[in-house]
């Protein structure tokens, strides 16, 4: 009985008009300055340095020069109210304020990491006492090697001999790397939301 209730609600539903209410609940949103793709093109101007970080009192550009020159025009910038001049001025400057906070927040992050590697430096031995796999020159040599396919014409021992940066690893670890350095590749050529993350 409930099931047969339950039924009878999800045909009284037209999947089109789920799809239609979602994606009017998305437009509505990107015309929010919150969420819209002209605070986001603000924003991306302002760290490529086409806008200024700040507002030059000697002879600099004020909001609605910036306005005029830049955005005017700009698709983002014709929905909603986002080409109101006085209220870009307004955005402009929290975005301003926004970038200042961050930048000096990924300074400071940078400093502290700086700080924190003099008084623990990177480990260059791993647990088994062998030099550090990542970032090694050997793995940046069988990445190279597998790209060029070496390892289906060698044996992971002949090709462990073809480099003296290989044999500073034994023969189980060298194999089990170059499983994974493989994985690595694969996974890395695959697509992610349509988008290969790595060439």
């Amino acid at each position: 009985m409930i099931a047969a209730a339950l039924k009878k609600l999800l045909h009284s539903y037209n999947v089109a008009d789920i799809y239609l209410s979602m994606a009017a609940k998305k437009a509505k949103k990107k015309l929010q300055w919150q969420w819209s793709d002209a605070k986001g093109l603000l924003f991306q101007d302002i760290i490529d340095g086409h806008v200024p970080l700040e507002y030059d009192r000697q002879g600099g550009k004020t909001a609605k020069q910036i306005f005029e020159e830049r955005y005017v025009n700009a698709p983002a910038f014709q929905i909603s109210n986002f080409n109101d001049v006085k209220a870009f001025g307004t955005r402009l400057t929290s975005i301003w304020s926004q970038t200042r906070d961050k930048m000096e927040r990924a300074q400071e992050d940078v400093m502290a990491l700086q700080n924190d590697r003099l008084i623990y430096p990177k480990p260059t031995i791993d647990s088994k006492g062998l030099p550090k796999w990542k970032g090694s020159v050997a793995q940046e040599l069988l990445i190279i090697d597998l790209k060029k396919k070496k390892h289906k014409r060698l044996t992971p021992m002949q090709l462990r001999l073809t480099k003296p940066e290989y044999q500073t690893y034994p023969l189980d670890y060298f194999r089990n790397r170059i499983y994974k350095e493989l994985r690595k590749l694969k996974k890395g050529s695959r697509k992610k939301h349509g988008v290969r993350t790595n060439k």
